[in-house]
């Protein structure tokens, strides 16, 4: 009979310690959910709803393609090579061909009038 007592009574440790341990799992889940919707940046382009769950390559490619567009617009708002910048830029933010045609066209005039 004492047997049966010391079973039941680890038994019932265990299924405590099994519930205190799917608690920590929800609140760790939860976590996990703040932190991706915090934290996580949407690809350039990209729009609010479009956004999805964001691995830690994505966000690495945001930052390098960020850094890389940050560069290119020092170039360009100091003048270097405006019109090689501008299709770069178009490029990276994904504009629409009409759009893109009128940046170049305005940089192709902007770059005749200098001359």
């Amino acid at each position: 009979m004492a047997l049966l007592a010391e079973k039941t009574s680890l038994l019932n440790e265990a299924k405590l310690k099994e519930q205190e341990f799917r608690e920590q799992i929800h609140m760790l889940e939860d976590q996990l959910k703040d932190f991706q919707r915090n934290y996580c940046v949407a690809p350039l382009g990209a729009h609010r709803h479009d956004e999805k769950v964001h691995t830690d390559s994505t966000v690495m490619k945001v930052s390098t393609e960020f850094e890389y567009l940050r560069n290119v617009m020092f170039e360009y708002m100091m003048g270097r090579e405006m019109k090689t910048m501008a299709k770069v830029i178009t490029t990276v933010l994904k504009f629409p061909e009409d759009q893109t045609q009128k940046i170049l066209e305005r940089e192709e005039s902007r770059h005749l009038s200098w001359l």
